[in-house]
């Protein structure tokens, strides 16, 4: 399901929720969540896919994250400093 639809359906049944800002920034995201694919990371960070694959894959070279190739895909995550 798309997350807007998802909200949208959220707020129907729960009119009162509200929406909690939080940081959208790559190490952020990553603390919370050890584990994104592309459109994940892009959903919670507003970028585009295409965009969000690119940062990620820089952030490999970089060494801040790894990426894992899976038979569906992609997926990131940080990088394990205790091995």
């Amino acid at each position: 399901i798309p997350y807007n639809q998802l909200e949208g359906t959220l707020k129907k049944l729960l009119p009162r929720a509200t929406k909690t800002n939080y940081e959208k920034t790559w190490s952020y995201v990553f603390s919370k969540y050890p584990t994104l694919t592309a459109k994940e990371f892009s959903e919670l960070t507003g970028n585009p896919v295409k965009d969000s694959e690119k940062l990620l894959d820089g952030l490999v070279a970089k060494g801040n994250l790894e990426k894992m190739t899976i038979r569906n895909g992609s997926i990131w995550m940080r990088k394990n400093t205790s091995r």
